[in-house]
């Protein structure tokens, strides 16, 4: 997870976790500019002690320039969407350097960007409605890595090909918008006079 700490809840470090007791060789990376200080890395190494995970299996990065931070996504298998509050950009790099992203969306528009990347890019399947599917599912792709690799090395052509990439058709519908917003506008204001 490459997103800023502060979307890391207490809820979500337990599903974590739960993953991490589950799938005993795995690690868990977490690269932010947070993670450049002391204090924030011993807050998550007690809050994964006190879920009886080695501290030692959590990875802890700082910042890094932008090209360097994508290429940090080549030493991911699976991206873990915080919660309530999911990922945003972190979320479209993620994919654009074919790593998925599993989701469980939150109740509130900031919670529910990843399932809307996901959904249009055809990763349907990535977005979870509880916590207990998040794990399996995680678990699952971690022991079917063959099966992962296919998926990651068409994803970026995946990307590419939907609508999240679709300039033209961005913008054709924004001018649509506007020109609707404008013409109700105008509308509102004839029937004022």
């Amino acid at each position: 997870c490459f997103n800023k700490p502060i979307k890391m809840t207490p809820e979500i470090i337990a599903v974590w976790a739960d993953i991490l007791l589950a799938v005993p060789d795995s690690r868990l990376f977490l690269k932010g500019t947070a993670f450049n200080n002391p204090e924030p890395v011993d807050r998550f190494r007690r809050l994964f002690l006190d879920r009886n995970v080695d501290p030692d299996r959590v990875i802890f990065e700082g910042r890094s320039p932008h090209p360097a931070l994508l290429e940090c996504y080549h030493r991911v298998d699976i991206s873990l969407d915080p919660w309530p509050y999911s990922g945003c950009v972190t979320t479209l790099e993620s994919l654009w350097m074919g790593v998925p992203v599993l989701s469980r969306p939150g109740t509130s528009f900031a919670g529910r960007h990843s399932a809307s990347f996901l959904r249009t890019v055809g990763l349907d399947d990535w977005v979870v409605d509880d916590f207990g599917t998040y794990v399996n599912k995680a678990v699952w792709w971690a022991n079917h890595l063959d099966d992962l690799a296919v998926l990651r090395g068409s994803m970026r052509d995946q990307v590419a090909a939907s609508p999240q990439c679709d300039g033209p058709r961005f913008a054709r519908n924004l001018e649509a918008a506007f020109g609707h917003m404008w013409r109700a506008a105008c509308e509102r204001t004839a029937l004022s006079r």
